[in-house]
């Protein structure tokens, strides 16, 4: 049995400690990318079942912008009077919630639904001017499947960029991720 002098100890300790320090930052740099992709998919996941939804039932849905005191949170509400979801429908309990939504904010801390200066639009352009969504802004999603052309933009705490993307024709949605040193777009 070897025995451990002081000196080891404290030298194997060290390095233990500068390669845990190395780990936290990649650590926390992939937890951020995680969350990242764990709220685009949501939102994007919440679009199709909104379409999925429409097709299904005949009548429009759409998700509903809603600013609340944890961030903002994408709620489903469906037509209650065959003329589509509208702001004043919802006001007046025609146009019904069919869910509680998702606030990205709180299920994936670090997240908002916002996108980092200087990042590109996908079709070109700022991506700041077009980003921003408005408390009652309505997504919408006919019952043959087409829908409100959009961009959400999901960024986390780091550089991290992403966007789930509705393309109005057919109603598809994709969800990209921006690569800052490209400074492009990808599918994934």
């Amino acid at each position: 049995m070897a025995a451990w002098s002081v000196a080891e100890l404290v030298i194997v300790a060290a390095l233990t400690a500068a390669c845990a320090g190395l780990a936290a930052p990649r650590g926390a740099g992939a937890m951020d990318a995680l969350r990242v992709q764990g709220a685009t998919r949501a939102v994007a996941s919440a679009l199709e079942q909104a379409r999925l939804r429409a097709v299904l039932r005949g009548r429009a849905v759409a998700l509903r912008v809603e600013s609340t005191p944890g961030g903002v949170t994408l709620r489903m509400y469906e037509d209650g009077n065959a003329n589509g979801v509208l702001s004043r429908d919802i006001a007046s309990g025609v146009d019904v919630p069919v869910d509680a939504g998702i606030c990205v904010e709180q299920q994936w801390p670090g997240t908002a639904l916002a996108v980092w200066p200087g990042v590109a639009s996908p079709d070109g352009g700022s991506a700041v001017a077009v980003a921003t969504l408005v408390d009652g802004q309505l997504l919408s999603f006919s019952p043959v499947g087409t829908a409100t052309s959009t961009t959400v933009y999901v960024r986390g705490r780091g550089p991290r960029q992403m966007a789930a993307r509705v393309y109005g024709d057919t109603g598809r949605i994709r969800w990209l991720t921006y690569l800052f040193g490209g400074r492009m777009w990808t599918l994934d």
